[in-house]
């Protein structure tokens, strides 16, 4: 995370590598910066929708044990339960 002149903080992909000479002496240094904030954000909230969706089914199954009732499932088409 990087803090901009705005004091907000966002998110960045930093890659680099350094070349060398024949010394092994670093002699230039490459690399890209990508902001990647966006995807970072869109990343946890999904982790965080599938956090509470586990939770929920747990709960769930919970209730359904304590209670002694199950979920069925029909298909009208196939007939199959």
């Amino acid at each position: 995370r990087v803090r901009c002149a705005d004091g907000d903080y966002r998110w960045f992909r930093f890659r680099g590598m350094a070349q060398f000479d024949d010394a092994h002496q670093p002699v230039r240094m490459l690399g890209t910066i990508t902001d990647v904030h966006e995807h970072v954000l869109a990343q946890r909230s999904q982790q965080a929708t599938q956090r509470m969706w586990q939770q929920t089914a747990t709960e769930l199954d919970l209730a359904m044990d304590a209670a002694h009732i199950a979920l069925w499932r029909f298909d009208p088409v196939t007939g199959q339960v």
